[in-house]
């Protein structure tokens, strides 16, 4: 939160990108204002397959955070609370809590 700047959701209709069409990139953390008007919050806690979810997510919540677990280092449950989080998503490779990665995920929940 200590230097936003502002992007795009989707950020290049060419599949040559792959994960980089969506957000453009594997950000700690993004937000994401969506079009619901219901005062819904979510915050997804993701590795790069996470990101394709965000766009068909949008018009669910009026904010949207975006972690990703390889460069999360906020405490993630005070994140969640100072956010005014209402839903939160898991949203992972199906390898990715049992490999490498998995260690990221064990992180944030044991703080």
């Amino acid at each position: 939160f200590a230097n936003p700047r502002d992007g795009h959701l989707i950020v290049s209709p060419d599949a040559s990108m792959f994960y980089c069409s969506f957000l453009g990139s594997d950000d700690l953390i993004a937000e994401v204002t969506g079009s619901a008007g219901n005062g819904k919050t979510l915050v997804i806690f993701k590795d790069s397959y996470g990101n394709a979810l965000v766009p068909f997510l949008t018009a669910s919540y009026d904010k949207i955070y975006v972690c990703d677990v390889r460069y999360f280092k906020p405490n993630a449950i005070q994140c969640c609370k100072d956010v005014g989080t209402t839903d939160l998503l898991f949203a992972f490779y199906p390898s990715t809590p049992a490999g490498s990665n998995g260690k990221y995920i064990g992180a944030i929940l044991n703080q």
